[in-house]
């Protein structure tokens, strides 16, 4: 499924929680800075608000973004049997990437250099648990 038709499908939920890897943000941050890496000229400024009115109806509330240091993702890489883009590219893209996210009020970082997957799941469960917190105070 492509990313616009899943988020089209996704306007339609009616439920409090989506759990998404990868929401609407990251499909707009790629549309803003891949053409960079292609060297393509386009004017993301006109298309990018035609495609977040007529696909994105439902933006994140809460983003955790999972970091770590060069040295950590070149291990990853080099330790992954799947195809990586190279570590280059995921350097440079990471920079944009993080530049569009730092404009992002609803953004929380996690450092994942030196901890295990399971830290890292349970440091999720505690930004997300923190956050419904948040939101109900607020609600109720």
């Amino acid at each position: 499924m492509s990313e616009l038709a899943r988020w089209d499908e996704i306007k339609n939920y009616d439920c409090e929680i989506i759990l998404l890897d990868r929401g609407p943000e990251d499909t707009i941050c790629f549309s803003y800075s891949y053409p960079v890496f292609l060297d393509v000229e386009w004017s993301p400024e006109t298309i990018i608000p035609q495609l977040e009115k007529k696909y994105i109806k439902r933006r994140s509330d809460l983003i955790i973004y999972l970091d770590a240091s060069v040295k950590a993702l070149l291990n990853r890489i080099n330790g992954d049997i799947r195809r990586r883009e190279s570590l280059d590219f995921i350097i440079n893209y990471s920079k944009i990437e993080k530049d569009y996210y730092n404009k992002l009020s609803y953004v929380s970082y996690l450092d994942t250099t030196d901890i295990q997957p399971s830290v890292v799941a349970l440091k999720c469960l505690d930004i997300i648990q923190e956050h419904l917190k948040h939101i109900h105070k607020i609600r109720y």
